[in-house]
């Protein structure tokens, strides 16, 4: 069995195309055959599930949509362009090691969402019918590691909508330039906050528009560089290897949407269904970054900046070019097309949060007054905290990437699979506990040569 396999048969037998509502009758019937409790549905089924709730039935279209939406909104949102950033490598040659790094970190988090997937099913069979993130580490490893991996999920949430924020604010400020960069994150803010009213279900119909002006930006990107006088052409990378593993990081903070994919669970009809999304979602991701951000990377060369906007209207020494103003403008308004479309989703997990916390009870799908007055004291807290950090992007990128998202992309999935499904095929128990060490070393082999050239 390949590891790229679908794990068709796990240790109860069951197979990757039953629908939901079956997994859960087949729970509910191995329940009552074991006991003589009766088949009412648990207080649980009752308190998660809402009456309005139970007709839906959402396509496949959509869970796919809204995955490639939450990975290409990482992509803009970490800079615009991470990917070329990550094409630093020393190793290898320039034909060569861009692909590999991206294709690896692609399939890195394509096999730890498998992973995640069947840790998911494995909880609808023990009676827990919308599993989340928490559910899976308090079942793994006990409720004190459910807080952990709670809050650490929140952290990476408000890592990347912190980019959202800094690159909202780039893109108006080459749009309108007569703005500043603290006028511009204020105003990118007060919008989203203002859309924040809007249901889920409207967020999910724009996802594949709002994913399409990823490529927009990207053509905008490549189209300047056929203006530009020469191409970088580059031959070398830099020769400091210790900058690996932190270019890695900052793909994995791209590629990892990890906390999101129990919320794009509860959006599928099966299992079939929610495992085409995280296939399409991530080989759609991988080829993307190999064909953009190579080609951006042989043109631009190591001029391309954090927020590879900030390349257009520029040359290799990135000073002004005549005429490309206009560029720079419509670089910007594709990336507040972008981003205006996908910041809000971003912010519902904490959102919610919160509403429970303080005992607000959002309406089935969010949206409305009260998600507005709820989002408005986060989204401003993290304008704040972004403007600090907007100088130091691509550091932000690569510590997140290296601690926040290496344990949620990486350690966690892999941790969560092994104690909860205890797999039997010796390839995917294998698999599993390389990307668990992968995760667990990553932040080290990042952080380690900064720390000996303190010495």
């Amino acid at each position: 069995m390949s590891l790229t396999d679908p794990l068709l048969e796990d240790a109860s037998g069951s197979f990757p195309d039953q629908s939901w509502s079956e997994i859960k009758h087949e729970n509910r019937e191995v329940s009552v055959s074991s006991s003589a409790s009766t088949a009412e549905p648990s207080p649980q089924d009752t308190a998660q599930f809402d009456p309005e709730d139970r007709g839906l039935e959402p396509k496949l279209a959509n869970a796919d949509a809204l995955l490639i939406h939450s990975i290409d909104d990482k992509e803009v949102q970490a800079g615009n362009a991470p990917m070329p950033r990550a094409l630093l490598s020393p190793l290898g040659s320039p034909q060569t090691t861009p692909g590999v790094v991206m294709a690896f970190a692609g399939v890195a988090c394509a096999c730890t969402a498998l992973f995640m997937q069947e840790s998911l099913v494995a909880l609808i069979r023990r009676g827990i019918p919308l599993p989340d993130y928490p559910d899976l580490a308090r079942e793994a490893v006990g409720s004190r590691f459910a807080v952990l991996a709670h809050v650490v999920a929140l952290v990476e949430i408000f890592g990347y909508v912190s980019a959202n924020l800094i690159a909202l604010a780039n893109g108006l400020v080459a749009t309108v330039p007569a703005l500043s960069e603290p006028q511009a994150m204020l105003v990118s803010t007060s919008i989203c906050v203002g859309f924040a009213a809007i249901s889920d279900k409207q967020f999910a119909y724009c996802a594949l528009i709002s994913s399409s002006a990823m490529a927009a930006i990207f053509a905008t990107v490549l189209l300047w560089g056929t203006e530009l006088d020469t191409w970088a052409e580059p031959t070398t990378f830099l020769k400091d290897s210790s900058y690996v593993p932190a270019s890695f990081a900052v793909v994995i903070f791209t590629a990892g949407a990890h906390p999101l994919l129990p919320c794009v669970m509860h959006s599928t009809r099966s299992r079939a269904e929610f495992r085409s999304a995280i296939r399409l979602s991530w080989t759609f991701f991988s080829l993307f970054a190999i064909l953009s951000g190579g080609l951006a990377f042989y043109m631009y060369g190591h001029s391309l900046q954090p927020l590879i906007t900030d390349n257009l209207g520029r040359n290799l020494e990135l000073m002004k070019m005549p005429g490309g103003g206009a560029m720079r403008k419509t670089g910007g308004l594709w990336v507040l097309v972008k981003l205006f479309g996908s910041t809000v989703p971003s912010t519902r997990p904490p959102v919610v949060a919160l509403g429970k916390q303080i005992g607000i009870r959002l309406p089935a799908g969010n949206g409305g007054f009260s998600s507005v007055l709820l989002t408005a004291p986060l989204l401003y807290a993290t304008a704040v905290l972004s403007q600090i950090i907007s100088p130091y992007i691509a550091t932000f990128e690569s510590v997140i990437g290296c601690v926040i998202t290496s344990f949620n992309a990486l350690l966690f999935p892999s941790l969560t699979y092994l104690v909860i499904c205890q797999p039997k095929d010796i390839e995917h128990r294998i698999c599993a506990r390389f990307f668990l060490l992968l995760g667990a070393l990553l932040p080290f082999a990042t952080m380690l040569p900064r720390l000996l050239e303190c010495f």
